[in-house]
C-alpha cells in the first residue's frame, strides 16, 4: 500500500504535458491490472490540463483502463470545471459510447450542467430541455443543484417556476430545494 502510495504522489507531482508521454510507455508492458490502474491515474493527470485529449485516449483505450465508468464520468467533470460547452458538446457525441456505464454517464452530465448553469442558468435550462428521459432529469438535477446565496434564492426559484408544469419543474424543485438545505 505504502508504494502505491507514493506511485500516485509521483504521478500527482508529475508536469502535467509528460502524463502523454508515460501512458505511451506504458502502451509496451503487458496489461495487467497494476497498469490498468497506472493508466487510469495517468490519464486523470492528464485531463487536468487537457480534457479532451485525456478522454479521447478514453474512448480508445477504455477496454484496458481500470475503473472505466469512474475515469470516464471523472474526465467530463474535469472537462466541465474549464469549459462546460466543451464537455456538454463532446458528452452529446460519445453518448452511445457511454451507455454501457449509463450511470457514471448521467452523473457526470449532471456535472457538466451544475457548471454550464454557473455561468449561464439560461442556456443550460434549454439545453437541458432537449434531453429526454433519465438524462433529462440528470440534466435537470445539475442545473437546480447550483448554489446559490441567500440573496439569489428568489430569482433562482422564479427561474424554475417559470419552467413548465410537469416532471421537469418537479425535479428541478427537488433538488434545488435539496441543495439549498444541504
Amino acid at each position: 500500500r505504502s508504494s502505491e502510495a507514493r506511485v500516485l504522489a509521483e504521478i500527482g507531482r508529475m508536469p502535467a504535458a509528460e502524463t502523454q508521454a508515460a501512458l505511451s510507455q506504458l502502451e509496451r508492458a503487458p496489461d495487467s491490472s497494476v497498469v490498468s490502474e497506472l493508466r487510469s491515474h495517468l490519464l486523470l493527470r492528464w485531463a487536468s490540463t487537457d480534457p479532451g485529449a485525456a478522454f479521447d485516449y478514453w474512448q480508445r483505450n477504455s477496454d484496458r483502463i481500470a475503473w472505466k465508468a469512474n475515469v470516464a464520468s471523472d474526465l467530463f467533470i474535469q472537462w466541465a470545471s474549464r469549459d462546460p460547452n466543451a464537455a456538454l458538446a463532446h458528452w452529446r457525441l460519445s453518448e452511445p459510447e457511454l451507455a454501457d456505464i449509463d450511470s457514471a454517464a448521467g452523473y457526470a452530465l449532471r456535472q457538466i450542467f451544475s457548471q454550464l448553469a454557473r455561468k449561464n442558468f439560461t442556456q443550460a435550462m434549454v439545453e437541458a430541455g432537449q434531453f429526454t428521459g433519465e438524462y433529462r432529469q440528470e440534466a435537470m438535477q445539475g442545473v437546480a443543484s447550483v448554489p446559490v446565496s441567500d440573496e439569489n434564492r428568489g430569482a433562482s426559484l422564479q427561474n424554475l417556476l417559470a419552467l413548465p408544469a410537469g416532471t421537469d419543474r418537479g425535479v428541478a424543485l427537488t433538488a434545488a430545494v435539496s441543495s439549498w438545505f444541504s
